[in-house]
């Protein structure tokens, strides 16, 4: 998927934030919720490295990341958007939609011209948040897992 900046629909609500160092550790335990992996085990220097806190929005209730997107890279002109995700509790709100609106209000802001992504075929309810936005699908990808 792709967005032009001229295409782009904003539904942040200025509650969304760019994540700072405090947010490290609950980024590594909201991405570990997303993923369904283990909660409690002890947070390694390797997780904590990989968190880049500039480079995530955020959205908190009382405190607790319920929402973020964050970008995988930049070029001159683009910037490619990775990780999305809601709780499972909150999902179906529009807390998806105000973090990667605030996301690209930034990188817009900063100069770039497009956003792009990629997403699952099947994973419908998440293009339909991409498409409000004025994302449109540019092709079909294949992904190799080795």
């Amino acid at each position: 998927f792709i967005l032009k900046k001229k295409n782009f629909k904003d539904f942040s609500t200025r509650q969304e934030k760019m994540a700072t160092r405090k947010d490290i550790d609950k980024l590594v335990l909201f991405d570990r919720s997303i993923e369904k992996e283990d909660l409690n085990k002890p947070i390694s220097k390797i997780e904590r490295s990989r968190i880049q806190p500039k480079e995530n929005f955020i959205f908190k209730i009382k405190g607790k990341i319920v929402s973020k997107a964050n970008i995988h890279g930049y070029s001159k002109n683009y910037f490619q958007i990775g990780g999305v995700g809601t709780a499972e509790k909150h999902r179906g709100k529009g807390y998806a939609k105000r973090v990667m609106s605030a996301l690209c209000r930034h990188y817009f802001d900063q100069g770039l011209r497009y956003a792009l992504l990629f997403t699952a075929n099947t994973n419908k309810a998440t293009q339909k948040v991409y498409k409000t936005l004025g994302f449109k699908p540019t092709g079909k990808f294949i992904i190799a897992r080795y």
